[in-house]
């Protein structure tokens, strides 16, 4: 679950599948979502609070837009388990996630309004020895953690798009 910058918003999943925004200034649900096939295991908010985005334990990532409830912007169905947490870089760009898969994912984010299936890829992936309960980026941007099942504590260099296509060219 997540609250929005401003603290107005709460959006949250659970084990009835549906992901939920709520009013806390009216304390109402104001709107809910049943379009993922297995339960909400994550639901964020953008730093900006301009997107959010949900996973499900079918490893079904879904991202939203706050100001036009309604059907989902896009769905990334990229992971082969439960996806368990997400979090957005603080420029909205970068998606990361994680879960059961025992890996990392990094997920290149269009800026709005322009978000489409074509416009996600996949930036990265880091396996990791277990399955993965939190991913963080740092304020900076700079690092990302990762926390395992087991609580092993993974510090990782979060690289910009820019330098990972360099580096995808340098490999080539």
């Amino acid at each position: 679950m997540s609250f929005s910058p401003d603290g107005n918003l709460l959006v949250s999943g659970g084990n009835d599948r549906k992901v939920n925004v709520f009013d806390l200034n009216r304390q109402t649900n104001v709107w809910a979502s049943e379009e993922h096939k297995g339960v909400v295991c994550a639901a964020i908010l953008s730093h900006d609070g301009r997107r959010f985005a949900s996973a499900c334990s079918f490893g079904t990532i879904k991202l939203w837009d706050p100001a036009s409830l309604g059907k989902s912007l896009s769905t990334i169905a990229m992971h082969r388990a439960a996806v368990r947490t997400l979090d957005f870089s603080q420029d909205g760009n970068t998606l990361a996630s994680g879960g059961e898969e025992k890996q990392v994912k990094l997920w290149s984010l269009a800026p709005l309004p322009v978000l489409t299936f074509r416009a996600l890829r996949e930036v990265a992936s880091f396996p990791v020895p277990d399955s993965v309960c939190l991913v963080q980026f740092s304020p900076d941007n700079n690092t990302l953690a990762i926390v395992t099942h087991h609580g092993i504590l993974r510090l990782l260099r979060a690289v910009s798009l820019a330098e990972a296509d360099e580096e995808e060219r340098v490999v080539k």
